[in-house]
């Protein structure tokens, strides 16, 4: 695959991780610029010999270049503690994203096929209508389905 199909490809991994950072005080669509420049990079330096997906290495370059973006933006405001300096208050704000493979455990293990394709599709920034209609079910019923998946893994992390 080249590096034009890996970035049409991943592009909504970077959608993903930019809603994580949406509190950072930082403009959404320079987020989402940021991030693409960050699969790019990815697709550049990745490595299949190194035993890892693809997806994987490249939401590490993602979070890495965004956790960078936020920390910059902070010092040239003077909002940056000494504690965030060190990286542990940004790191500990971002946590939850490293719960990632945990989730998707999850999802396979504790979820049938149909809960698994709403959540994803909500989870890629579906609405719920639009969910509705590709899966021709009730938005009521895609919003129940996404409250069960959140019940699971939030029981189960």
């Amino acid at each position: 695959m080249n590096e034009l199909e890996l970035l049409e490809k991943h592009k909504n991994l970077v959608k993903i991780i930019v809603r994580g950072f949406k509190n950072s005080g930082i403009n959404e669509q320079d987020l989402f610029q940021e991030g693409l420049i960050a699969l790019f990079k990815a697709t550049q330096t990745f490595d299949p010999g190194e035993k890892v997906k693809f997806e994987t290495y490249a939401s590490r370059v993602i979070k890495n270049r965004l956790i960078d973006l936020v920390r910059r933006e902070k010092e040239s405001t003077g909002m940056l503690s000494d504690q965030a300096t060190t990286g542990a208050t940004i790191e500990d704000q971002w946590g939850i994203i490293e719960k990632s493979a945990v989730i998707k455990q999850i999802l396979d293990k504790g979820c049938t096929q149909i809960e698994k394709a709403i959540f994803n599709s909500y989870a890629r920034g579906m609405s719920y209508d639009e969910i509705s209609k590709i899966f021709d079910i009730s938005k009521k019923k895609v919003d129940n389905t996404i409250q069960k998946v959140r019940n699971k893994i939030r029981g189960s992390i």
